[in-house]
């Protein structure tokens, strides 16, 4: 009496279709804006990540007087070669490895045999352990995962007789605004070219460890770590899968990059050039990446900062060219944007706050 009947009470399909699509559109709308504060809130760890070590940075210069070098030659007497310390292009530990002592790891660093080679085989049970701190949370690649030599590596040691474990990093450090090898080797009669030192015109080179003094250009405008996202190095299918971005070995394709290639300049050539991902800097963030300066701050750069213009398919900048065989400096002209300055620790360039 006076109740519901069973049709009165009962959506109609029209109305639970539309329902349905109101939920929905609903979802539609909101999940960009999750997934967008999940990414903010990725960005704002990545960016904790890098003052850590820039703190780290801080820690070892007061202890030593001046930053790690950015690529040193091995001291492993096995792989000196014939005129040492002139070596075969064969590079050693990480400034990543050099801050363990600052950066709370100091059981990790004593557990390396510095005497040794970072990747023999003594010392490889160190090479699977992750450090948090060098890990970006946006970038799936970083972390632990199974090593390849580099061609380098490959010929001094070979392909290793079973998979070795290792860990992958999300940040490199700055070099300068030119990739170039300011160190001696045979190629060059164990001689360093003069250009080649004025083009290491970074805080952590090849040249020589760098004291805070060197940087003339501001420590809040001079870039001394950036983001080299593992995740691009790792998805290839061709002998650099597996072979790049691991946190203890300094060099290029691994724990060092320079201002020479923009930003994300990777996300852009469909090629996805070795150049370019030797020497470049890109991050799993949209739109740019973070960047450590020498004063410890954290920037985010976006991909569209000022940059100099880039030669189609080559990784290089217009107006540049290799200056010998080896690759060891350039010579020509090019225009230099915010990004190369960026770069520089004694360039004299003009540089806003913002």
């Amino acid at each position: 009496m006076g109740g519901l009947s069973r049709r009165e009470r009962a959506m109609t399909l029209v109305e639970l279709l539309v329902v349905l699509a109101i939920i929905g559109l609903l979802v539609a709308l909101l999940l960009p804006a999750i997934q967008g504060a999940r990414e903010a809130a990725r960005r704002s760890r990545c960016a904790g990540h890098l003052r850590q070590i820039g703190l780290g940075l801080l820690m070892y210069h007061d202890v030593h007087g001046s930053l790690p070098v950015g690529i040193a030659s091995t001291n492993d007497p096995r792989h000196w070669g014939p005129r040492p310390p002139c070596t075969s292009l064969l590079f050693d530990e990480s400034f990543l490895v050099s801050i363990l002592p600052h950066v709370e790891q100091v059981p990790l660093y004593h557990a390396l045999n510095a005497s040794l080679h970072v990747t023999e085989a003594e010392n490889r049970t160190i090479l699977s352990m992750t450090v948090g701190i060098y890990l970006c949370p946006s970038d799936p690649g970083a972390g632990p995962g199974t090593l390849r030599p580099s061609p380098p590596l490959k010929a001094v040691f070979g392909e290793p007789p079973e998979p070795v474990a290792g860990s992958f990093t999300s940040y490199a450090g700055c070099h300068g605004s030119y990739a170039v090898l300011a160190a001696p080797h045979p190629g060059n009669d164990c001689r360093v070219p003069a250009a080649a030192t004025a083009q290491s015109d970074g805080v952590l080179n090849s040249l020589a460890p760098m004291p805070l003094s060197a940087v003339r250009d501001g420590l809040g405008h001079t870039i001394v770590v950036g983001e080299r996202a593992a995740h691009l190095l790792n998805r290839r299918d061709d002998e650099l899968a597996g072979a790049l971005g691991w946190w203890f070995m300094g060099g290029w394709g691994d724990t060092i990059f320079s201002t020479m290639t923009p930003i994300n300049e990777v996300h852009r050539d469909g090629g996805l050039s070795n150049y370019a991902l030797m020497t470049g800097s890109w991050s799993m963030h949209p739109g740019g990446m973070n960047t450590l300066r020498c004063d410890g701050s954290v920037h985010f750069v976006t991909e569209t900062v000022d940059s100099w213009p880039m030669a189609p398919g080559t990784g290089q900048p217009v107006g540049l060219s290799p200056g010998d065989e080896a690759g060891t400096y350039w010579v020509g002209e090019a225009r230099p944007g915010i990004w190369q300055a960026l770069g520089t620790r004694a360039g004299g360039e003009v540089l806003s706050d913002d």
